[in-house]
């Protein structure tokens, strides 16, 4: 029997909400066959394909049709559907190739969000091995969404199997004109377990799938790579890390911790960030505060203040009926005022950097300055490198983050860990050497 992979050229409008009602209800007839052409019709777009593999973008709107794009496919198109917000054309070709066009029917290449390289280069999702469930057909319905993991009770058994692609889409809500629109995006996730008439499916990290939403079956690949994506719905959160350094010269360690309550976005956050131990000076380098922090999706800002403690390096005068030295050793807490910056989704990849001013005392300046970089390597798991530069102390590690349960949502559980160095100035013997972190964050 002769085999062929029936692959597929996705179409997606840039201005798809704007035109989604309309042309939800103008729904694609049949295809009609003159000769060796084919058409398919969606609102002012027409779609006229042959069987030689050139595919035809026609706009209807004015008084003249007008042709905006000609391309040949590589094989014939056998069928033109809506699938997911996107137009599909199922075209007999070797490899896919993937189109966008906006409402004026001007058509280029197209990349799947969230996925990195060619287009051309996407492992497709397999097929269910038996069922007659159609590509674009609704099989079920979310009951549960926990952990990363959307629930979905299907209608009939294996319509969806482990391993194979779903799209979940967000149910339609009503716009200011009274219209459908989607708020919510619809996401494409893996099948991770299935038992009986359920099934489990991965969701990419800041999907807004809920409970009600429809599964899909679906030719898209899975999403499991994202570098941006939106802040998900938490309001509290609190973090702790530990930092025990190789004793070359002290025995010693560094803790920190993070508390942020608050709402829409919007938080109180208190820190200690870094408190240092040691055997000789006790409490070292370390910067306690306090602070308000605007949260939102691609960024945040905030500013604050409070005390830091630091060792003195400086040995002036005072004159107390005379003049005498006063070289005091000991590190006093300072006032200190504190700004912050995130550039990036806090779940993605991000640069945040700190800064931390406070009195001077003789000659010295209290100062700091904190900095990380997150980069997102899968869907479960990012690289980071964080660095702390003040006066008194020098701080670098790598390392990454980890999430153990869900994906940034409330009940979020996350792994911090990294490998550095570390030299803390202090009086007598100096706290320095190799470094381990390990904390932890928890959301709710």
């Amino acid at each position: 029997m002769l085999r062929h992979s029936v692959l597929s050229t996705m179409v997606a409008l840039s201005v798809w909400c704007a035109a989604l009602p309309v042309w939800a209800a103008d729904a694609p007839p049949a295809p009609s066959t003159n000769g060796l052409q084919r058409q398919w019709r969606f609102g002012h777009l027409r779609f006229v394909a042959t069987d030689a593999g050139t595919l035809q973008t026609w706009n209807d709107q004015g008084a003249a049709p007008r042709l905006t794009d000609e391309r040949n496919l590589g094989g014939p198109v056998v069928d033109v559907r809506m699938e997911a917000g996107v137009l599909v054309a199922v075209v007999l070709a070797p490899r896919p190739v993937l189109l966008q066009v906006d409402a004026e029917g001007a058509v280029s290449d197209y990349r799947v969000a969230g996925l990195a390289g060619a287009a051309t280069a996407i492992d497709w999702a397999p097929r269910p091995a038996h069922g007659n469930d159609s590509d674009g057909q609704v099989v079920g319905e979310v009951v549960a969404v926990v952990n990363g993991e959307a629930e979905v009770v299907v209608q009939r058994p294996r319509s969806l199997i482990v391993g194979q692609a779903a799209l979940l889409r967000p149910a339609a809500a009503k716009g200011p004109d009274g219209e459908n629109a989607l708020v919510r995006y619809p996401v494409v996730g893996q099948v991770a377990r299935a038992y009986g008439n359920r099934v489990w499916v991965e969701l990419p990290r800041g999907s807004a799938i809920e409970v009600g939403d429809a599964a899909e079956r679906t030719v898209m690949p899975p999403q499991t790579y994202r570098f941006q994506v939106p802040r998900p719905n938490y309001d509290t959160w609190v973090s702790a890390w530990v930092r025990p350094v190789l004793p070359l010269r002290d025995v010693g360690t560094q803790l920190g911790f993070e508390l942020g309550i608050g709402s829409g976005g919007l938080a109180i956050v208190a820190r200690g960030q870094p408190i240092t131990l040691s055997n000789t000076n006790g409490v070292s380098a370390s910067l306690l505060d306090l602070s308000l922090m605007y949260d939102a999706d691609y960024f945040a800002i905030g500013a604050g203040g409070g005390l830091g403690q630091s060792k003195r390096r400086d040995c002036f005068f005072s004159f107390n009926g005379g003049q005498a030295p006063d070289c005091l050793a000991q590190s006093p807490w300072r006032w200190a005022g504190s700004a912050e910056l995130r550039l990036g989704s806090r779940d993605g990849g991000h640069l945040q950097v700190r800064a931390a001013l406070g009195e001077t005392v003789g000659f010295d300046t209290f100062a700091q300055f904190d900095g990380e970089v997150v980069a997102p390597v899968s869907r479960v798991f990012d690289l980071r490198a964080a660095w702390t530069a003040r006066n008194d102390m020098g701080f670098f590690e790598v390392g990454g983050r980890t999430y153990l349960r869900g994906l940034g949502e409330a009940g979020t559980l996350l792994l911090t860990f990294g490998l550095g160095g570390i030299e803390v100035d202090q009086t007598g013997s100096d706290l320095e050497g190799p470094c381990m972190t390990f904390g932890v964050e928890w959301r709710k």
